[in-house]
């Protein structure tokens, strides 16, 4: 057993079980090749994890509407039109097929350097946007994690 000792912000003792939590991100994906014939199967992961995403970032900006404000909730509206850019889809796909990596490499890839070409264009408005496109390659870099048995935080 490992004892942490640290400043308390509060006075008493607390024992219990640490857990470290690391949550995948886009500059730290592990890279791997796959073969022709899991193209298909990496897809079909993708594909499932953006349909996750896009159900979580529905459930989000409905929490944020009613405890926040409507006003605030908007940019959720930009995370879903991100998930649901049939062009991303598309661009995940034939990266797959072309370059044969596992799907968290390529979505990698792909959101980092859209999200790199917004943030080079000069305007305030579009670094948000890069900053958008990050969270939202992360959310579905988390699901698709998730999928490989990676527990969610909660549990």
């Amino acid at each position: 057993m490992k004892t942490l000792r640290g400043i308390a912000v509060s006075p008493g003792y607390a024992n219990g079980t640490v857990v470290v939590y690391r949550p995948p991100l886009l500059d730290r994906v592990e890279r791997h090749a796959i073969s022709p014939a899991e193209v298909e199967v990496e897809f079909k992961r993708f594909s499932a994890a953006l349909a996750n995403a896009m159900e979580e970032v529905t459930l989000v900006r409905q929490q944020v509407a009613a405890d926040v404000g409507e006003s605030e909730a908007k940019i959720f509206d930009a995370h879903a039109a991100m998930l649901s850019d049939p062009v991303l889809k598309e661009h995940i796909r034939e990266r797959l097929v072309q370059e044969q990596l596992c799907a968290e490499a390529v979505l990698a890839d792909e959101v980092q350097a859209f999200a790199k070409r917004l943030a080079a264009s000069g305007s305030d408005y579009m670094r948000e946007l890069a900053m958008d496109a990050r969270d939202v390659g992360d959310r579905l870099l988390r699901h698709l994690c998730l999928d490989e048995g990676q527990s969610p935080l909660a549990q």
